[in-house]
């Protein structure tokens, strides 16, 4: 049983947060294990939406200075066994609630700080905003063992909010799904010199938007959103592979490692949104990161043994 406490504090506006956390963790024979999981967490906002400016010239200057911080519940449970030495297979369903969410006053509005992919406000909010995270994930981890690895998950959840009027509301992040692979391999070869080879892929179902109203963005010459069809729409799933190459030299007292990293290494084109081209009128997407090489050089250096006793110390 382990037990205590975590606590956050904001001097920006003189928000805290206090949360007692527990874990219970029970052995059963020699291969299975399980956990029972309770924690309170406090987050503050991004420090850039504390100064948003207001749009109305008669309101506060920063309107949202003295906003809560995002408080949020969590329960987890895992089961987990270990059918042999080096693998493990687990299970673990959990469910989040979520309050103090920065949202809209305007009853109207279904904005939602969480939902902001520029990553700060762009208007007045208020922390009346309540959500739920509930889902299972699985995984398959094959510990390091005779020169490879191997690690599997996949997780299925649901993710929503209510907005100041209740209204309850699909995330950004709801998309559902989630899988990821990594493999890793090493090839020893004349003394201490290994080629490593690995392999990391990501799927996710893609992220939740509310479509862009064409007509009254013509209008208006800016981005206007369908309120009443917030987060219906979904992006096509993420997919992205990327590719490690690694050759790796063991000396006495040092190591060195040359590795060339290929993230996204067929280019895929993953959709980062849907934008309002004002100039064109039309609707575009932009995308995320394609192919990108990165070569890397890495030096360790290990500290001389000084002697059995001292060691034992």
């Amino acid at each position: 049983i382990v037990g205590g406490f975590h606590a956050l504090y904001l001097e920006l506006n003189r928000t805290y947060s206090i949360e007692p956390r527990l874990s219970i963790q029970q052995k059963i024979g020699k291969i299975h294990r399980m956990t029972i999981a309770y924690g309170k967490h406090g987050q503050h906002l991004p420090m850039g939406s504390y100064f948003t400016q207001s749009k109305n010239a008669n309101a506060d200057s920063y309107p949202n200075m003295n906003l809560k911080m995002i408080q949020s519940h969590h329960l987890v449970y895992a089961y987990e066994v270990i059918p042999v030495k080096s693998l493990k297979l687990k299970v673990e369903p959990y469910f989040q609630y979520l309050y103090n969410l920065p949202v809209s006053p305007d009853s109207s509005s279904t904005y939602m700080l969480l939902n902001e992919r520029k990553g700060f406000a762009n208007d007045s909010l208020v922390s009346e905003g309540t959500g739920m995270n509930y889902g299972v994930d699985f995984s398959i981890e094959k510990f390091y063992s005779k020169n490879w690895f191997l690690n599997v998950n996949a997780s299925v959840f649901s993710s929503t909010y209510k907005t100041v009027s209740g209204e309850k509301l699909a995330t950004a992040n709801d998309n559902r799904f989630g899988l990821s692979f990594m493999a890793g391999k090493e090839f020893p070869f004349k003394k201490n010199n290994f080629l490593e080879l690995g392999l990391r892929i990501q799927y996710t179902g893609g992220f939740r938007y509310t479509p862009i109203d064409k007509a009254a963005s013509a209008l208006t010459r800016e981005e206007i959103g369908i309120e009443s069809l917030a987060f219906t729409e979904r992006y096509k799933s993420y997919f992205r592979p990327d590719l490690r190459i690694s050759y790796k030299k063991n000396k006495k007292n040092y190591a060195w490692n040359l590795s060339l990293d290929l993230a996204n290494f067929i280019n895929y084109k993953n959709v980062l949104r849907q934008v309002y081209n004002r100039d064109l009128n039309e609707l575009e997407y932009s995308y995320q990161l394609g192919l990108l090489p990165i070569i890397s050089f890495q030096v360790d250096f290990f500290g001389k043994k000084s002697g059995k006793k001292k060691l034992e110390e």
